[in-house]
C-alpha cells in the first residue's frame, strides 16, 4: 500500500482499498452532525467567531443514520488497523461517550480511556443561556475483541504507548483555537496531534487519518518521520493539505 499519500474519495470506499492490518495508528476527528442545529458557533482563523454550518458532510437525516454510519467506519478501521493498537477519535461531546460504549458492546474496538482537548479560548455564550462550550472529547480505542473472558473482565494493554514526562500524560489537554494555520473550519491544533502521535506510534509507523480535512494529523505524522495515509473526500481541502505537506519539505530542505 503507497503511503504518504492524500486518497480523494469518500471515506468508506476508501478504505475498502486498504489491506487488513497495516495501520500502527488511527486518529479520526469525525464529523460531529452538528451543522444541522443551525444555532452552533466556531472560531476560525484570527479569533473571527462564525456560524458552525459546515456544509453537507456534517449533516445527516437522523441519529439513527449517523450513528450506523459511524459503526460501519469503525468496523472498517478496526480491520485496516493492526491488533492491539490504538485509535483516537474526536466526536461530539453529547455522543462521544455514548458511541464508543456502543461500538464496544458491538464488539467495535476497546473503549480504554475519554481524551478531553480543553480550550483555552472559548467562544464568549452571546445568548447567554447556557455553558460555554471549553472542550472538545476524543475517545482512546485499541483493536481488540478480547474485553471479556467468560465473567472476568481483563485489561487490554496497547502494543504501541511511548509514556512521555508526567506532565504531558493527562488525558486533559489544553490548548488555543482560532489561531488555524488553514481556513479549514475545524482544525485541530498541530501540537495537539504531534503530542498524540508521539505516544501512539514509533518511527516509521503508519498513521491513517480517514477524514484529514486540514492535513494536519499528516503533517504531525510528517514531521515526526511517520509514514501516513490521509482520506478526505472535498478536493479543495485535499490541495490543502498538499499545499501545508510541500510548504515543510521544502523548509527543512532550507534549513
Amino acid at each position: 500500500m503507497e503511503t504518504n499519500k492524500i486518497i480523494q474519495d469518500d471515506c468508506l470506499k476508501a478504505l475498502k482499498d486498504i489491506p487488513n492490518q497495516i495501520i500502527d495508528f488511527i486518529i479520526a476527528d469525525f464529523p460531529y452532525n452538528i451543522s444541522n442545529y443551525g444555532n452552533s458557533l466556531t472560531k476560525k482563523r484570527g479569533n473571527q467567531i462564525v456560524k458552525g454550518d459546515f456544509g453537507e458532510w456534517d449533516k445527516w437525516d437522523s441519529l439513527e443514520d449517523y450513528f450506523d454510519w459511524c459503526y460501519q467506519v469503525l468496523k472498517e478501521l478496526m480491520r485496516v488497523l493492526k491488533k492491539e493498537h490504538s485509535a483516537i477519535c474526536f466526536f461530539d461531546n453529547r455522543l462521544a461517550g455514548f458511541i464508543a460504549a456502543q461500538g464496544e458492546f458491538n464488539r467495535l474496538f476497546v473503549y480504554k480511556a475519554p481524551l478531553i482537548w480543553v480550550k483555552n479560548n472559548p467562544i464568549p455564550h452571546i445568548r447567554k443561556s447556557g455553558f460555554r462550550s471549553t472542550f472538545e472529547h476524543g475517545v482512546w480505542l485499541i483493536n481488540s475483541q478480547e474485553r471479556y473472558l467468560g465473567n472476568e473482565q481483563i485489561t487490554i494493554k496497547a502494543k504501541v504507548f511511548n509514556f512521555q514526562e508526567q506532565e504531558e500524560m493527562m488525558n486533559v489537554m489544553r490548548y488555543n483555537i482560532g489561531q488555524n494555520l488553514t481556513e479549514h473550519p475545524t482544525e485541530k491544533p498541530l501540537n495537539l496531534t504531534q503530542r498524540l502521535v508521539k505516544i501512539f506510534t514509533n518511527l516509521g509507523d503508519i498513521v491513517l487519518d480517514p477524514f484529514c480535512g486540514s492535513g494536519t494529523s499528516l503533517l504531525a505524522a510528517e514531521t515526526l518521520e511517520r509514514k501516513w495515509i490521509g482520506i478526505e473526500i472535498n478536493p479543495d481541502y485535499c490541495k490543502m493539505t498538499q499545499e501545508r505537506i510541500d510548504n515543510y519539505k521544502r523548509q527543512q530542505k532550507l534549513l
